[in-house]
């Protein structure tokens, strides 16, 4: 299983966009009871973009969001331990 990360790039938007998006991955949690293996992630991305790490377990589960928001397959993110965790 993959590691994947949605990138929202830098926009006048972005912060709506980022609320929404964390509001929605929220959300879905809570309604579907996921398991505590599910972990998504945040990192600033270059250029002041926001990029979403999930976990394959979560690439899994969410995989709406993430062929919604154009997901890419990705290494396992070397320093996850530092990121912000969303779920």
């Amino acid at each position: 299983m993959d590691w994947y990360c949605v990138l929202i790039d830098h926009s006048r938007l972005a912060r709506t966009i980022n609320l929404n998006f964390r509001t929605m991955l929220a959300d879905t949690y809570e309604r579907q009871g996921i398991t505590s293996y599910c972990h998504v992630y945040f990192a600033a991305a270059p250029k002041g973009g926001s990029a979403y790490y999930f976990s394959p377990v979560a690439a899994q589960i969410l995989e709406i969001f993430v062929k919604l928001w154009e997901g890419q397959p990705v290494p396992e993110p070397a320093n996850s331990a530092q990121m912000e965790v969303i779920l």
